[in-house]
């Protein structure tokens, strides 16, 4: 629970709605694997170091652990690459990966992928969370840059008061 995504989004709203979280004193790959088995989880919030770390150990994880419940996969944390997500669904093919972003700083999500569809986008991660506006500006002078312009992220919401807080810039 070092990130805002892990507390916030998802052991947070998931109690929140009734369901069941089950969190691990810290993480072990196969202690992780033996939960989903027991307490039959049916998602999995991951980073993508441990998607990486569940495809290079399939053969294994799948021959000692029923995962049959597990539908879902929420990645987040850091970029997750085509590649990956592509060896993934080939070990794991009944599990939907869905990728988000979230920074510490905007307390809660500032974008993610919600249906299959979107999921085979590959690079994105999905569409702003409701509430935020976004702008892609040069970071020098805070210039909004255009299409497949390269810049930094800047957002504003309801948590985030001033387009460039996230940055440390100050409002232009």
């Amino acid at each position: 629970m070092f990130h805002t995504y892990g507390l916030l989004s998802f052991a947070m709203a998931t109690v929140a709605l009734g369901s069941t979280v089950v969190i691990l004193r810290r993480f072990k790959l196969h202690e992780m694997m033996a939960s989903v088995e027991k307490y039959k989880a049916t998602i999995l919030a991951l980073a993508p170091l441990v998607l990486v770390a569940m495809v290079n150990d399939a053969d294994m994880i799948k021959a000692k652990y029923d995962l049959s419940s597990l539908r879902t996969v929420r990645c987040g944390g850091a970029p997750l690459s085509k590649e990956a997500t592509v060896m993934f669904l080939e070990k794991y093919p009944t599990v939907n990966i869905f990728q988000g972003y979230a920074l510490t700083e905007s307390n809660g999500g500032g974008a993610s992928i919600d249906s299959v569809e979107e999921s085979r986008r590959y690079g994105t991660a999905g569409l702003l969370s409701s509430g935020l506006e976004a702008r892609i500006v040069d970071p020098d002078t805070g210039r909004i840059m255009g299409v497949k312009q390269t810049g930094e992220l800047w957002l504003r919401g309801r948590l985030i008061r001033v387009f460039g807080l996230i940055s440390g810039h100050k409002k232009r």
